[in-house]
């Protein structure tokens, strides 16, 4: 509402003007400073804007995370230009995010509400961010995100990732527990049938990603 574009710590007055000696505080400028940014950010994206009366113009990302109190959602413009923005309501940091993204090569942080020059602690996303082959979120690419405590983070897409010409089919269940606890005890020691039950699910069966995991639970075998 009015002054909250310069952190006013009263309540706006009708009869009134804002608090403008606020701005000699170095964190209400802080704070003015950064939504003057937003703003500029504002006009020249027009995925933020251009597309508001088309369903088209915006998409959840993450609508259910009441756990960790964050939501993502993607905002497009008639071009098909897109942009990310992960919001934290919690007080703290979420590191290694992960949630499914459109596909890209990597992400960039264009806007972080949590950087110094705004006040903020400084928790930053690693840039740039790469597009993995994890499944996520309905997705079969997804990015895992520093997310700071009660701010928000602008992301944009670049490239396209390189797609494998190779294409494996899945391997039942059954036989990675089975192949798993062959080569655990033959290394002296075991591996819980629950443990490989929660890898196969997480990457939905897919054979690549499965035999990386248990591969590299093997070497970390003493």
């Amino acid at each position: 509402f009015m002054g909250a574009e310069i952190g006013q710590w009263h309540e706006w007055d009708s009869d009134g003007q804002l608090d403008w000696y606020l701005l000699d505080d170095p964190a209400c400028r802080a704070t003015h400073e950064c939504i003057r940014q937003l703003n500029r950010l504002y006009r020249r994206n027009r995925s933020l804007w251009e597309n508001d009366r088309d369903w088209d113009g915006f998409e959840w990302l993450v609508v259910d995370d009441n756990h960790n109190n964050v939501l993502v959602f993607l905002r497009r413009d008639r071009k098909g230009h897109e942009l990310i923005c992960a919001v934290n309501f919690a007080p703290v940091p979420w590191e290694g995010y992960r949630f499914g993204v459109p596909d890209h090569a990597y992400y960039e942080a264009i806007f972080n509400t949590d950087d110094i020059q705004w006040g903020g602690s400084g928790v930053c996303a690693a840039d740039p961010v790469p597009v993995e082959p994890v499944p996520s979120h309905g997705r079969q690419q997804s990015i895992a995100l520093t997310i700071p405590p009660l701010g928000a983070v602008i992301l944009r897409g670049h490239g396209r990732r390189r797609q494998s010409m190779m294409h494996l089919e899945s391997i039942p269940l059954e036989e990675y527990i089975r192949f798993a606890s062959m080569h655990f005890k033959r290394a002296g020691t075991e591996i819980e049938e629950s443990a490989v039950t929660t890898v196969y699910q997480q990457f939905e069966g897919i054979t690549w990603y499965i035999q990386k995991v248990l591969n590299t639970l093997y070497d970390m075998t003493p």
